[in-house]
């Protein structure tokens, strides 16, 4: 067989395929390695002319290396392996929602942009009964119901979001990680944003001095924790909180710009759990 070729499909799904170089085979055998060099093993086969496998069921953010051989059950012969091909299964984010309001950000690329409905649809599907989503929008409240036929607005990187549910539950998000920062627009007034791609040990005063090097002047930030809003004021020695890549925050500026965080993302990203959060469609 020639032109292996391996594509990542999902967190769990890479699909093969190749030509098909002889007339007289009667399988295609597919081996499987960790790291293309030792420890291969056949995980499946298909008939004569097949040049397409799906290998599912895999780890995610995961490399795997293939190989393809063509088998003739006349003589028990075997051609020579095709050469070897690799992926890297996607990211993969477990996030746990509670009932109520929850306040998050999108700490991956989605495979598929989300909007306000197909992410309610998206939570649904896996079972996490989630109805409503808000976004911050010219100094208010944008809200989206499940199934409405207007309102649904589109869903960035950067932004931060109120998700509603009746039942929580965990969601699992698949897509890219963020191997650089995503530009934050900033406006004057409160903006609800996400920091989806902090290094380890980003704090409150990290984010604020880093936009206001980057030219917009913000004074203040804000989380949502056990049931109230926290803020950290830059020069007072308190609630200098940590910056999460899947929580959303609120930022106050005086003058807006854009703010595009230094730092790197972990690849191994700790599971979310978040607190309702009250449905008070008011300034924070």
């Amino acid at each position: 067989p020639g032109n292996l070729q391996a594509s990542p499909i999902s967190s769990t799904r890479i699909d093969l395929s190749w030509q098909d170089n002889s007339d007289d085979e009667s399988q295609f055998r597919i081996e499987r390695s960790p790291d293309g060099l030792s420890g291969w093993q056949e995980i499946g086969s298909v008939p004569a002319g097949t040049t397409s496998y799906s290998n599912t069921g895999l780890s995610c953010e995961t490399g795997y290396h293939y190989r393809v051989r063509a088998y003739r059950s006349s003589d028990g012969e075997f051609s020579d392996y095709s050469t070897s091909a690799s992926a890297t299964t996607y990211a993969c984010q477990s996030l746990s929602l509670v009932p109520g309001w929850n306040l998050i950000t999108l700490p991956l690329n989605p495979l598929v942009p989300f909007t306000s409905e197909t992410i309610l649809q998206n939570l649904q599907s896996q079972g996490v009964a989630c109805v409503e989503i808000m976004e911050w929008l010219n100094g208010g409240w944008n809200s989206h119901e499940i199934g409405l036929p207007f309102g649904d607005f589109p869903l960035a990187l950067g932004r931060g979001y109120f998700v509603r549910c009746n039942l929580g539950g965990a969601w699992r998000l698949e897509g890219s990680r963020l191997d650089s920062g995503t530009a934050v627009a900033l406006s004057p007034g409160w903006n609800l944003v996400g920091i989806p791609h902090p290094e380890s040990g980003y704090q409150a005063h990290t984010v604020l001095d880093e936009i206001n090097n980057q030219g917009a002047t913000c004074g203040e930030i804000m989380r949502w924790y056990n049931s109230g809003w926290e803020s950290y004021l830059p020069g007072i020695p308190i609630n200098d909180f940590d910056i999460l890549p899947y929580q959303g925050y609120f930022v106050q500026c005086s003058a807006g710009g854009s703010y595009t965080p230094a730092g790197v993302p972990s690849l191994a990203l700790p599971a979310l759990s978040l607190k309702g959060i009250q449905h008070a469609k008011q300034n924070p």
